[in-house]
């Protein structure tokens, strides 16, 4: 927010996202990244709920905003 910067942020679903299961299918996701920008130093922190389809349900970013 501070800089204005866009920031495009990748994860995968192998490494960056924890599966909560119901009877042994993942019923959803979380996601939590530190992110940090090109042009600005100040770090952001994203936690992110997806359904089982890997939609956003639930999204908290401090020092930042989803776009």
């Amino acid at each position: 927010e501070k800089c204005g910067e866009e920031i495009e942020v990748r994860a995968r679903k192998s490494t960056d996202l924890m599966a909560n299961y119901d009877e042994e299918i993942p019923s959803h996701y979380v996601l939590k990244k530190e992110i940090l920008g090109t042009c600005c130093n100040n770090l952001l922190y994203a936690n992110l709920s997806l359904d089982g389809n890997l939609r956003v349900v639930n999204a908290e970013v401090r020092g930042g905003h989803l776009l």
